[in-house]
């Protein structure tokens, strides 16, 4: 079969809202440069696809993947996490019905046969407890492979040059629950130096009124800049003014967000519990020995002492960023990866 065609569905489909979407539209564009087409958008919204399609690119849990399972034709699906209990406690939600859901079609996931890939080390050590707990079968390791998210080197690289004088954390992304901006503004206070925030991304309503908050207190507010949600080609410029990317996300399946600035050369500042630590380390930034979900007066102070760390030793964090990127988070070896699993040709341009 000629690789022209070679058609795959992709769901969920690609968009420039949530990671998934963002990293779908990546995977299409990747494989449009190699001469594979895609379809999404009939099937993402009624379960079927109009056009013809040899391989299916499936991620996360949503309605139509009972469907794609029972089909045979070759697929492969990437899982990220499901809810943490401890986060439900944390934020008082109750998540259960959700994430009945989500352990259903994950552990139908897991048992299908199908070719799996988990967005993280992390992530795949959360599903292999569950399954554990729950006595469910396990895929064999030749169906499973771990990758992360990848992301075009060359529409996210560092800056020309240095970014300005004054110091700059910022926080970036879809910002959902009070700590994400809660935690940064206590670190913010804890900082003996001075420096600059920078705030990029869409808000629920808890961020809001967060944020809000904080803009009564004038030195949180003379320092802060917030930058509303923005397309992905829009990022750069907005991460190569940042100094240090502070993300308090305990749990993290990957961290778009994440991946987006060690490519433009921002050291980053995360717990360690989760999957980003596996890419910023070794060079690219502190990964924090904070307990999982507790955002109290410790972490802060561990997370302020992080940022302090990186501000000292800028210049090498940023290079080692960038090398973080280049090792891991190329957009080129990620296809190449989900490729190999689907014992397809890599076909680079």
């Amino acid at each position: 079969m000629e690789t022209q065609s070679r058609r795959f569905l992709v769901y969920l489909r690609p968009s420039d809202r949530y990671s998934v979407g963002i990293f779908a539209r990546r995977i299409v564009k990747e494989l449009g440069r190699r001469n594979y087409s895609h379809t999404s958008f009939p099937f993402h919204y009624t379960g079927r696809s109009i056009l013809p399609w040899t391989h299916a690119f499936a991620t996360g849990f949503a309605k139509y993947i009972p469907r794609l399972l029972e089909d045979r034709r070759p697929s492969v699906y990437t899982l990220g996490s499901p809810h943490a209990p401890a986060l439900e406690q944390l934020l008082g939600v109750d998540w259960s019905a959700e994430q009945r859901l989500i352990l259903r079609r994950g552990f139908s996931i897991l048992a299908s046969g199908r070719k799996i890939v988990f967005i993280s080390k992390h992530v795949r050590g959360v599903w292999q407890r569950l399954a554990e707990e729950q006595n469910m079968p396990w895929p064999d390791d030749s169906q499973v492979r771990v990758i992360h998210h990848g992301l075009d080197l060359d529409d996210f690289r560092p800056p020309s040059r240095s970014p300005s004088r004054h110091f700059v954390i910022g926080s970036a992304g879809a910002l959902r629950f009070p700590f994400r901006l809660a935690t940064l503004f206590q670190v913010s206070k804890r900082l003996p130096f001075d420096h600059r925030i920078l705030v990029v991304g869409s808000m629920d309503n808890d961020c809001k009124r967060v944020l809000s908050k904080a803009m009564e207190d004038p030195d949180l507010a003379a320092r802060t800049s917030y930058v509303p949600w923005v397309k992905s080609e829009a990022l750069p410029p907005l991460y190569q003014r940042m100094h240090c990317l502070f993300h308090p996300v305990s749990g993290e399946s990957c961290g778009i967000v994440v991946t987006e600035a060690l490519a433009c050369g921002v050291p980053v500042v995360v717990p360690a519990y989760g999957g980003p630590s596996e890419f910023v380390l070794p060079d690219g930034g502190i990964a924090v020995q904070a307990r999982p979900y507790q955002y109290d007066d410790e972490f802060c102070d561990l997370m302020a002492d992080a940022v302090t760390r990186v501000r000292a030793n800028y210049d090498t964090y940023a290079r080692g960023a960038r090398r973080q990127a280049e090792r891991h988070l190329s957009i080129v070896s990620c296809v190449d990866e989900y490729l190999d699993l689907l014992d397809l040709p890599r076909r680079r341009s």
